[in-house]
């Protein structure tokens, strides 16, 4: 009787505790089922905040709290508004709360005589938050009085005019922003001859970057000798204006005062441009567009460019005996260059020379360049032992890493220097100016180990690699793989 009642008490107890068990759990799991709408309401913000404009429009149509939150004028300020439509629906449109804090839009049209604008519609954008304005050529301002347009214009921080307006909206717009604006970008229209040099000079230089197209020779000068004394401008495209007739000495101290700078110059202005480096400057960005370089004495090119931390000359002439001398002066202790793009025949480069200087290098713009197969298998010994560089490719652009004799590279040559760059486009091949299978196997197997990589995208071509494991390895070490 007493062993029965014992087991009685024991299989009660063990059931209490059972369901004490089941009650933990079942609290435990109700107290991790959050509503999302019991979240606080920033973090329910920044989460909108994360969506494409097309997903936050879903999310307004689930319910009224959260059309609430999604219409948050906040969260559309980033919505690049095209206005394509009959101005009349212009105000109407930008009248929507969830719309009133817009920073960005394009007044275009379908018909020439249905995007006709006037005073009521620039003076609403007045008093809205855009910041950056694009007129296109069907949009239709010439109703619109000179002294608005002039104010809207001067409000924004970006704009482009396109080439529509009348003089007397030129000349207001630039008046004004002669003597106080908050543009901090502009593109020069094509027809503003008539607006006076002074005042075009003076506006030009309460800007920080901007673009000069077709001036005339006193517009040039002004813009240059004010820019040479005192001015806000900081990066300038001159890509397409003529400068003939200004004076070596004025072009180059303005320049002297920039950061950035995109021209296509003659052999004098280019020297004098590049004596002017050498001896310091505060440019670090240098597009020479078109420019010829050929006759540019080669050390005077040379010791003027490695004064700049990047370089574009994709379209430039450059003989032979220039880019060896180049090479040399990138290897020397004051070369601050980091950023290098060329379109050029390298071959001529002694191998030791052009590995040197490739490696000086953080970006190696060089994929379009003839080399030899010397070259390339020099560049990745080197690349494999001692490497600034971090991505191989073309004008800035991602480009698959094919080269002259890449396929003749050792297999841990290669993927030691491979895992030594930052970005890498492999496209999988057996043709010797290719990454083989073999080699693309050996990069991931170190990749798995270590590696600098932080992304990378492989082609197969075709090919299937044996070991998957290490492709799932390589994949987890590298934060942005992508392989197909």
């Amino acid at each position: 009787m007493l062993l029965v009642d014992m087991m009685t008490i024991l299989k009660v107890g063990i059931g209490m505790q059972n369901r004490l068990d089941r009650t933990k759990k079942e609290f435990r799991e109700e107290n991790c089922r959050i509503s999302v709408n019991s979240m606080p309401r920033e973090m329910l913000r920044m989460i909108f905040q994360k969506l494409e404009f097309k997903d936050l429009k879903n999310v307004m149509l689930v319910c009224r709290y959260w059309r609430s939150w999604g219409g948050d004028p906040i969260l559309w300020r980033n919505f690049k508004m095209l206005c394509i439509r009959n101005p009349a629906y212009f105000v109407q449109i930008l009248s929507i709360p969830r719309l009133s804090r817009i920073e960005n839009i394009t007044l275009d049209g379908l018909y020439k005589s249905w995007a006709k604008y006037n005073d009521s519609h620039f003076d609403f954008l007045r008093h809205t938050c855009v910041k950056v304005l694009e007129i296109n050529g069907i949009a239709d301002v010439s109703d619109v009085s000179p002294d608005i347009l002039a104010k809207v214009v001067n409000k924004c921080e970006i704009v482009d005019l396109g080439c529509c307006l009348t003089q007397d909206q030129y000349y207001e717009i630039f008046e004004e922003m002669s003597k106080e604006t908050n543009l901090k970008k502009f593109w020069m229209p094509d027809n503003v001859r008539n607006v006076p040099a002074d005042i075009l000079g003076a506006a030009v230089n309460n800007i920080e970057d901007v673009t000069l197209t077709d001036l005339t020779p006193y517009q040039i000068l002004s813009i240059f000798m004010i820019m040479s004394k005192t001015s806000k401008t900081l990066h300038l495209n001159i890509h397409t204006a003529y400068l003939t007739h200004l004076p070596n000495s004025i072009f180059c101290s303005a320049v002297s005062k920039l950061k950035s700078l995109t021209a296509s110059l003659d052999q004098y202005k280019m020297s004098s441009l590049m004596n002017n480096l050498s001896k310091g400057a505060n440019l670090t960005y240098l597009h020479l567009g078109q420019s010829d370089l050929t006759q540019v004495q080669a050390g005077v090119l040379a010791r003027g460019l490695v004064r700049v931390e990047t370089v574009e000359m994709m379209w430039t002439g450059l003989d032979p005996k220039q880019i060896i001398e180049l090479c040399l002066e990138l290897v020397k202790d004051h070369s601050v260059m980091k950023h290098l793009h060329l379109n050029h025949d390298l071959t001529g480069v002694p191998v030791d020379i052009l590995a040197r200087a490739i490696n000086q290098l953080e970006t190696a713009g060089i994929l379009m360049c003839p080399v030899t197969e010397e070259q390339t298998i020099r560049i990745f010994t080197e690349m494999s032992n001692k490497t600034n560089i971090k991505r191989i490719n073309y004008n800035d652009l991602r480009a698959p890493l094919i080269m002259p004799g890449l396929g003749k590279v050792g297999q841990d040559t290669l993927a030691k220097a491979i895992n030594k760059l930052e970005d890498v486009l492999i496209h999988i091949g057996e043709a010797d100016n290719e990454i083989s299978p073999d080699q693309v196997l050996a990069i991931l197997q170190r990749s798995s180990v270590e590696t600098n990589l932080k992304r990378v995208g492989i082609f197969n071509g075709g090919y299937i690699l044996p070991d998957n494991a290490v492709v799932e390895q390589a994949s987890r070490k590298i934060s942005n793989f992508l392989m197909k």
